[in-house]
């Protein structure tokens, strides 16, 4: 659900709500501000961060939305990673059309809590039950990106083709398809690295 997948990404958008907080830049904004080819007068999506365009259906019964994509990157459909390009998108009843530019870091939770409160009880699952595993896309070879905990990742080199690997540490370095991430975290943690 859509929910779910809010929850999800909160590594993520916590990382973009500490960013706006230090530096007063919006996690939410029309993509000209970042992409200053693009049209100024667009009103069919915004940027969630530099990574991720959001184009909601806003025609009810609509089964698939019209998709403009600002120019400049590479863009694959989140978080599948399949190559995107402008023009008619599928998306099915309750999901909302979201694609990554390339060169860009997202981080998530490996699972989802039921819950933002910490403590959650016994039948749900809370955000320090989940803190200690993240999935972290690295589209086209990744980006830079602080979260909020101060968990950094720098990314580099060029991408080989698609690939996964998993390690636990709190720092180091990981090699996944061609890209060697580097992690300085506060805490040891779980991470699945994705290329896609």
């Amino acid at each position: 659900s859509l929910t779910r997948e809010h929850m999800r990404l909160l590594p993520y958008r916590y990382g973009l709500a500490a960013h706006a907080a230090e530096t007063g830049e919006p996690s939410v904004f029309p993509p000209v501000l970042l992409f200053p080819d693009d049209d100024p007068a667009r009103m069919d999506g915004w940027m969630l961060g530099s990574a991720l365009f959001v184009v909601p259906v806003i025609t009810e019964g609509a089964g698939s939305v019209d998709v403009t994509l600002p120019p400049g990157p590479s863009w694959t459909r989140w978080p599948t990673g399949e190559l995107a390009i402008s023009g008619e998108v599928a998306v099915p009843w309750g999901e909302i059309a979201v694609f990554a530019a390339s060169g860009t870091t997202v981080p998530t939770w490996a699972v989802a809590p039921d819950t933002s409160l910490d403590d959650a009880g016994d039948d749900l699952t809370g955000p320090d039950d989940v803190d200690g595993a993240r999935i972290v896309y690295l589209f086209g070879g990744g980006g830079p990106f602080t979260e909020a905990d101060g968990t950094r990742y720098d990314p580099e080199g060029a991408p080989t083709g698609p690939g996964t690997v998993t390690q636990t540490l709190r720092t180091g370095t990981v090699g996944v398809a061609g890209v060697a991430v580097t992690i300085d975290g506060p805490v040891e943690r779980a991470y699945t690295f994705i290329v896609p």
